[in-house]
C-alpha cells in the first residue's frame, strides 16, 4: 500500500484506477469505431437502415408480433390436443 500524510492509495483505489482507465480507453476506441463507419457509410452513400420510426419498421413489427402470437397459440392448441389424451 503506497501511503503519504497528502494522499493515501490503497489496492481497492488503484485497482479503481485502472479499471476507469481500462474502460475509458475502450469508449474512445469504440468511439473512433462508430466515427468511422458513419465515414465509410457516406463515402460508400449506404443509406440508413429502418428505425424504429419508419413506416415501414412499423409494419413490419406489427407482423412479427401476430405471427409470434399466431405461433404461441398454436404451440398451446397442440399440448392441450395432447393433454386431453
Amino acid at each position: 500500500m503506497f501511503t503519504t500524510p497528502w494522499l493515501n492509495i490503497t489496492p481497492i483505489t488503484m485497482n479503481q484506477v485502472q479499471v476507469q482507465c481500462h474502460l475509458d480507453a475502450v469508449l474512445a476506441k469504440l468511439q473512433h469505431a462508430k466515427e468511422y463507419v458513419c465515414t465509410l457509410e457516406i463515402e460508400l452513400k449506404i443509406h440508413p437502415c429502418w428505425t424504429e420510426s419508419d413506416k415501414e419498421y412499423k409494419e413490419f413489427y406489427q407482423q412479427t408480433v401476430l405471427t409470434n402470437y399466431s405461433k404461441a397459440l398454436d404451440e398451446l392448441e397442440c399440448l392441450g390436443y395432447h393433454a386431453s389424451f
